[in-house]
């Protein structure tokens, strides 16, 4: 099996599941943002062991790709092939609509 991928988060990706976090705490239980930090957790491993595995997401001719976490979360990242590296963009919730991810994109 091929080395795993180095993932890299970027600011806003950090700000994305500091939020996400705070808010389950916040709004539910610590257990539930644990629960939630794990499955996403899980998902960014599963990019990392196979980035290109995940459909692509365009932003006119820029080329993201985005996985879903079991808990409802889009994960949207590229990938540097060459570097052996995953760039995380954005952790988002599945319901958020296209125009608001796009948008959310350029503000990076």
């Amino acid at each position: 099996m091929a080395d795993k991928f180095k993932v890299i988060y970027s600011s806003r990706a950090e700000k994305d599941l500091d939020q996400i976090l705070h808010y389950l705490v916040s709004n539910h239980s610590p257990e539930t943002a644990r629960k939630a930090y794990r499955l996403i957790l899980d998902q960014v491993l599963s990019i990392a062991g196979m980035p290109s595995a995940n459909p692509i997401f365009h932003r006119g001719e820029e080329l993201y790709r985005n996985a879903i976490s079991k808990n409802g979360y889009r994960i949207i990242y590229s990938v540097q092939e060459v570097e052996q590296e995953v760039f995380l963009y954005r952790i988002l919730h599945v319901k958020m609509n296209r125009p608001t991810i796009i948008a959310s994109l350029e503000e990076e």
